[in-house]
């Protein structure tokens, strides 16, 4: 995981439901604020109002005022040199009547 800012982080995230950060998907989801932190941007959580049980969306729209610009390059171009190194990430085919573009 990602720095977080402080220990009450999750309760800050407004993760819906029961506001719990026991589920795999909870935690999912604060990992996933975590490293927009990370990448330097201020997160917003938005419950989306669609019927669906993944209903809950990580906008961002601003960038952090706590992280200089420099530091934030740094922490992507980091974890996009990680990603590269470790050969796990997989373009996924298309799908569909335009499968073949």
């Amino acid at each position: 995981m990602f720095p977080v800012p402080s220990p009450n982080f999750a309760d800050t995230l407004n993760l819906g439901g029961e506001g719990g950060s026991g589920s795999s998907y909870s935690m999912y989801r604060i990992w996933l604020a975590s490293l927009t932190l990370h990448c330097g941007w201020d997160i917003e959580c938005e419950t989306l109002r669609i019927p669906s049980t993944r209903n809950w969306a990580i906008v961002g729209r601003r960038k952090s005022k706590t992280m200089a610009a420099d530091e934030a390059q740094e922490n992507v171009r980091e974890i996009v040199k990680n990603v590269i190194e470790r050969n796990i990430f997989k373009a996924r085919k298309p799908e569909g009547k335009d499968g073949g573009h």
